[in-house]
């Protein structure tokens, strides 16, 4: 069954729960769906429908096109400005310049020899460990476990006085499980963009 989405921007449906899984599951990535807390678990899993949700996501996530869920509390957390400033995308086969990269994570938080060791052309923080080939990125391992692609996100307490929200940064059409509920501080925050408001309120 094909719905032409586009058509039911801007309008407020009743719906059963189910019905409204369905519906943002057939969204084109990105989308957005926000709900009360208490209500987060009815869409955690819409694999039924064939879509992949990622709850709650944070900087980790910026690049990713996906159908996110967000708690009214989670879409209006702080986030910085220059979201890309706080977070560093490590990809095999990359060029990392290494003054570079030591800036970098300095300005994350991490100290070196106290959050991470450099060994030659070996990089190691926690379970994290970059083996180079003089400026090129040539292994990446999370805990023992080679992967193509991490993002580091800054260390836990460095990362305050964000001045943005949260919702402003993630694009896409965006559906409010009762809206009713919805801090007022979310609506202002709305202005352009494609709304499609779940329930009644």
């Amino acid at each position: 069954m094909e719905i032409a989405l586009e058509r039911i921007y801007g309008h407020r449906l009743a719906l059963p729960q189910v019905g409204a899984a369905l519906l943002f599951s057939q969204e084109v990535p990105p989308a957005l769906l926000l709900a009360p807390e208490a209500r987060l678990r009815r869409y955690r899993d819409l694999s039924a429908f064939g879509a992949r949700v990622y709850v709650n996501p944070g900087l980790e996530a910026l690049e990713e096109k996906a159908l996110f869920v967000f708690s009214y509390e989670e879409a209006l957390a702080p986030f910085p400005e220059d979201p890309s400033a706080w977070r560093l995308l490590l990809e095999v086969g990359r060029a990392y310049p290494r003054e570079a990269l030591l800036s970098r994570l300095l300005k994350l938080g991490y100290a070196r020899d106290e959050d991470y060791r450099v060994l030659g052309e070996v990089l190691e923080l926690g379970p994290l460990r970059l083996e180079f080939f003089g400026e090129e990125l040539e292994r990446l391992l999370w805990e023992g476990e080679p992967r193509r692609r991490h993002v580091l996100l800054p260390k836990p307490g460095k990362a305050e006085g964000f001045t943005s929200r949260k919702l402003r940064h993630f694009p896409g059409p965006v559906y409010l499980d009762t809206p009713a509920l919805a801090p007022k501080e979310l609506f202002p925050l709305l202005a352009g963009r494609p709304v499609v408001a779940l329930g009644v309120g």
